[in-house]
């Protein structure tokens, strides 16, 4: 029934994978009731090999602070 104010978005492996926030507006948006917002994870491998990063979403959720997310990805 609030706003959620996402006070921070990063990724832990800024190499071969980037970050797009589409439709937020920043990377630190507010997110009114109902409304959604679309976070992009590209993935660009340097070298061949299995990949992994954690984007860390940071917010005011009081039951859920922060959200880790685990994202792969394989380089040929």
């Amino acid at each position: 029934t609030e706003d959620l104010k996402v006070t921070g978005m990063r990724l832990s492996d800024t190499e071969n994978f980037s970050l797009e926030v589409n439709g937020c507006g920043s990377t630190t948006p507010t997110i009114v009731p109902g409304t959604s917002c679309t976070v992009l994870v590209r993935f660009n491998p340097q070298s061949e090999g299995q990949f992994s990063a954690n984007l860390t979403i940071e917010s005011n959720d009081p039951d859920t602070p922060i959200v880790i997310v685990v994202v792969t990805g394989k380089g040929v």
